[in-house]
This record gives structure tokens, sequence and C-alpha cells, in this order.
């Protein structure tokens, strides 16, 4: 089950404590405005069909701690979970992993590749720029 949450401040309503406020032009602004944060919410929100049990942590919290593995998997089962054309390349992906076709598919379609050129450390948190970048490169065409 997911709830919804208009927990998201705006940008105007963002204050610091000295008194300053963030700028539109500023880098880090300008970036996640560019993230199309309902879009990915609904994707998310898609997944929990179930109306009963306990209720979903909400989209950013959930996405703050997850590991690698499972945030390809997130993105590999909102894109209908296809099969990848190429096999594991990762000697840290074991072949019968619940994340095993997310991690293939991820690589094939360039979303992410590994953290060196025989690992993937799926066990390791996914960082808020790495996941950033995970959709970034899934959502644009």
């Amino acid at each position: 089950m997911y709830r919804y949450s208009n927990g998201q401040i705006s940008l105007a309503d963002f204050k610091q404590p000295v008194g300053m406020n963030l700028k539109e032009s500023n880098r880090w602004v300008k970036k996640a405005q560019t993230i199309p944060w309902l879009e990915i919410e609904k994707r998310y929100a898609a997944l929990f069909t179930n109306r009963k049990g306990n209720v979903a942590k909400p989209l950013r919290l959930a996405l703050g701690a997850c590991t690698r593995a499972q945030v390809v998997a997130f993105l590999w089962r909102a894109e209908g979970s296809d099969a990848a054309g190429t096999a594991n390349s990762f000697a840290d992906v074991p072949a019968n992993a619940y994340y095993t076709d997310a991690v293939n598919w991820a690589v094939e379609n360039s979303i992410t590749g590994g953290t060196s050129a025989t690992t993937f450390s799926p066990a390791v948190n996914c960082t808020r720029a790495q996941i950033v970048t995970f959709l970034y490169r899934d959502m644009v065409e």
C-alpha cells in the first residue's frame, strides 16, 4: 500500500537558518528540477498494489537506504522486467540472485556499469548521486 505525501517543500519555502535562500540559478537546484519526481513516484506507487498491510516508505526515503542491487531491480521491474540479451560479467553477481537479470538489463541499456571491470558491488548502499544517474539514464531516451 502506498500513500502519496505532500511533504516535499518547494524551493520558495526552503529557508536556511541564517536567512539565506537557495537561488534558482544554483546548479544543484537546476539538476533537481530536471528529475521527474512525480513520474518516478507514480511508477514506485504502482509497485504496491495491495491495499492492506503496512504503508510503504515514501519514495525519497526508500531511495535513501537501498543497495545498488535493489535500485537496479526497482528500475528493471518498473520498466517491465525485460530479459537482457547479455550475460553476467560481474564476479560478485550470482547467477541465481533476484537482481541478476536486473543488473544485466541495466548494463545492456547503459543505465549503469560496475564499480570495476569485474565487480558490481550489489550489497553496497547506492548513493543519491548514483540513484539520480540511474534514473536519468533510464528516463532519457
